[in-house]
């Protein structure tokens, strides 16, 4: 899902305008972004944690787009001791740009 971009059908709510890889290459230059846990819960190698993104991009074409999102985070410990986020899903927060 990329950010509140406009759906290109309303049957196919998966479809956006753009596809992720395509939002990605369009950005110049990332000017903020904030993740702040909301909750992290976890037993023995695997956890979950639940976040609010914001964020505020440049875009290539000098377009400033900000939005913020919730997400969830599946993270699984490697046997170092360190944790990698499996899966990450979010939804923005903000309505569908028109």
């Amino acid at each position: 899902m990329v950010g509140n971009g406009r759906h290109l059908s309303d049957q196919y709510s998966v479809y956006f305008t753009y596809t992720l890889r395509e939002w990605f290459e369009a950005i110049e230059t990332f000017t903020s972004h904030t993740v702040t846990p909301l909750e992290v819960v976890g037993r023995g190698d695997l956890a979950y944690a639940m976040v609010r993104s914001t964020f505020t991009v440049v875009l290539k074409n000098g377009a400033s787009v900000s939005d913020e999102s919730t997400g969830l985070n599946i993270l699984r410990k490697k046997a170092d001791g360190s944790w990698l986020i499996s899966p990450m899903v979010w939804n923005s927060n903000l309505q569908p740009m028109q």
